[in-house]
């Protein structure tokens, strides 16, 4: 696969995201990195040491990719995939009846699971043997958990993991990281090849996703044909472990990578007091730790008494809030977030889950801002979902600049996604803005959504990571110039 060495893009309107200079014309990147930034195509020039494909931007935006901080791939995979389906049947005949001809609709290139949703299981049905009616492995979720026939126990848990069928509501996430690795290997190929294909298509240039899916990539990017910067965040409770690290070696970090642990702490997955205690002691105590410890936290409750818990322990630990993010935080008033500031703990949150929520309070965008917290931004996507969530990172910026009275401003709903996200990801140095030096991963624009406030109405016309570029839109497609760099990647 042929890759362009160096590119200058000129004739444009350049959001750097960088202080000392926030709007110019050119950049230039050379083997990956950005080797100018200013508005002097001579100076451009001058900067690559070899030949140089010129494109004209035509007045057109360009921004830093975005970088979404917290995705599901293996769960997009499973239960947000064409072999999912949401059965609310209170009677257990006619829901048996749903899932029978769901089962019969699957395709034969299917993953051979079938994922049923479910606000609660019907009467009659409560162990593994009453979904045997299935033959092919079949799992329920609900409120409080998941629910296997013995199929699927069989392919993919343990008895222990998975009595009479049925896994925890705290454990559900791994549960499908287990049921996706047993997954056919052509089936997660194709899923994988997708996934980068949608990243390229919405201008995401890195992604983060919780989960331990690193492996699978690695035979792309050693191919060449890996088009996003991935980390995958391991969950740390496991079954019956509460430090489930991964062993993937990373020999392109800036590619592909596992790096820190997710636990869950809210309502319906409480951490013990105990366990957290463990937890923070392993963090700062034990070889090889993970660099960060990646927290879901919805409710409020949950973050005052994760935050009770943590400054204890920072007492006697005082860099442990330095490992620490947060995700999600639905709900946080002035005083969580004057605690969060104060212990310089980030925050990725999701403007995408805004409409589900459908409260004005909720997602305290603008308070946490405005107490000095360090956003982020991810889509919390998993594929198929009602309500809609999608990927699009100018979706879910269209919903965080108009949730008044939290709302924030385009400036800044961008600057959550590409500044914001890489600082979180302890990667600030390398991406994030368009800077000499840093890596060459951006986003042509049909239109500077920061002043027209519209970004549903703009399109991502080309993605470019490390000066790569791996999506152009129809509307660039006619510009042989444009097309020529596509077909040489």
């Amino acid at each position: 696969m042929g890759l362009a060495l160096a590119v200058i893009l000129t004739g444009g309107h350049i959001l750097t995201l960088s202080p000392s200079s926030p709007v110019v014309s050119t950049v230039a990147i050379e083997n990956e990195r950005i080797v100018y930034v200013g508005d002097q195509l001579a100076a451009a020039h001058k900067a690559i040491r070899g030949q140089a494909t010129v494109l004209d931007l035509r007045g057109r935006t360009v921004i830093p990719g975005f970088n979404d901080a917290h995705l599901h791939f293996a769960l997009a995979t499973t239960l947000g995939s064409d072999d999912s389906i949401e059965i609310n049947q209170e009677a257990s005949e006619k829901w048996r009846q749903a899932v029978r001809q769901a089962a019969n609709r699957m395709v034969p290139n299917s993953s051979g699971w079938l994922f049923v949703q479910s606000r609660r299981l019907p009467p009659g049905i409560s162990t593994a043997k009453d979904l045997d009616f299935i033959a092919r492995p079949l799992f329920v979720v609900t409120a409080h958990g998941g629910l296997c026939n013995h199929a699927a126990v069989k392919q993919a848990f343990s008895s222990a993991e998975a009595p009479e069928g049925f896994v925890q509501g705290g454990l559900l996430a791994f549960a499908f990281e287990r049921i996706f690795s047993h997954l056919p290997e052509t089936c997660k190929q194709t899923q994988a090849a997708l996934f980068l294909k949608r990243l390229a298509e919405v201008g995401i240039t890195s992604a983060q996703s919780m989960g331990d899916q690193a492996a699978l990539f690695e035979p792309l990017r050693r191919s060449g044909k890996l088009t996003a910067r991935l980390r995958f965040v391991p969950f740390g409770r496991q079954f019956d472990t509460l430090f489930g690290f991964s062993d993937f070696q990373a020999e392109a970090p800036l590619w592909l990578r596992a790096a820190g642990i997710k636990y869950f702490h809210d309502d319906a997955a409480r951490l013990a007091r105990f366990e957290l205690g463990r937890i923070f002691d392993a963090l700062t105590e034990r070889k090889n730790a993970p660099d960060q410890m990646v927290v879901h936290i919805l409710s409020r409750r949950a973050l005052s008494t994760f935050l009770d818990a943590l400054e204890r322990a920072a007492r006697k630990q005082p860099t442990l809030p330095s490992l620490v993010r947060l995700e999600h935080l639905d709900e946080a008033t002035q005083v969580e977030a004057d605690r969060l500031a104060r212990l310089h703990i980030p925050v990725c949150t999701n403007p995408a889950m805004i409409p589900e929520w459908n409260l004005k309070t909720a997602f305290p965008l603008r308070t946490l801002a405005d107490a000095g917290v360090a956003l982020c931004f991810g889509s919390d996507w998993v594929g198929r979902h009602q309500p809609e969530r999608p990927l699009q990172p100018l979706w879910s910026i269209a919903r965080a600049i108009e949730h008044v009275p939290e709302a924030v401003t385009a400036l800044e709903a961008l600057t959550a996604y590409t500044v914001g996200s890489a600082a979180a990801e302890g990667l600030a140095a390398e991406k994030g803005s368009l800077e000499v030096g840093k890596l060459g991963d951006l986003l042509v624009l049909s239109e500077d959504f920061t002043v027209t406030r519209a970004p549903e109405k703009t399109a991502v016309l080309a993605t470019f990571v490390g000066g790569r570029l791996v999506h152009l839109a129809s509307a660039l497609g006619r510009d042989k110039f444009w097309q020529a760099l596509l077909e040489t990647r």
